[in-house]
């Protein structure tokens, strides 16, 4: 989960852990990048706006870099943005994240999300 306020951070894990899964934080897109780089996770929840790499740049770098090294198995991602219009969708996909959600995120859309990507991955 990355996000640059540490207070989604901090609500959005304790919420996720409540449902049972394992959270790891990143204060900004970089950071998040680099945690993707050396281990797989059910899902990466990524905050669009960010200091120092948005969503949209992270997503992009992972996908070029999951292409180059070949990696065997997809990062499921998923955008988190109080921009919600369908220019911002559209410009989600083309960086290839698999699902868009609006700020503030509702925990159940979020648990769905996680639990799908769980499903396909096992």
């Amino acid at each position: 989960m990355a996000d640059d306020s540490k207070t989604t951070r901090s609500f959005l894990k304790k919420q996720l852990e409540r449902n049972g899964y394992v959270v790891e934080t990143a204060e900004h897109g970089q950071m998040a990048l680099e945690c993707m780089k050396v281990k797989t996770y059910d899902i990466v929840f990524l905050d669009l706006e960010m200091p120092i790499m948005n969503g949209f740049s992270c997503s992009a770098a992972f996908r070029e870099w999951e292409r180059k090294t070949n990696r065997e198995k997809r990062q499921p991602i998923c955008v988190l943005s109080m921009h919600t219009g369908q220019k911002e969708k559209e410009m989600c996909a083309e960086v290839g994240a698999d699902f868009f959600e609006a700020k503030p995120a509702k925990i159940p859309g979020l648990i769905k999300i996680a639990e799908l990507c769980v499903k396909l991955q096992n």
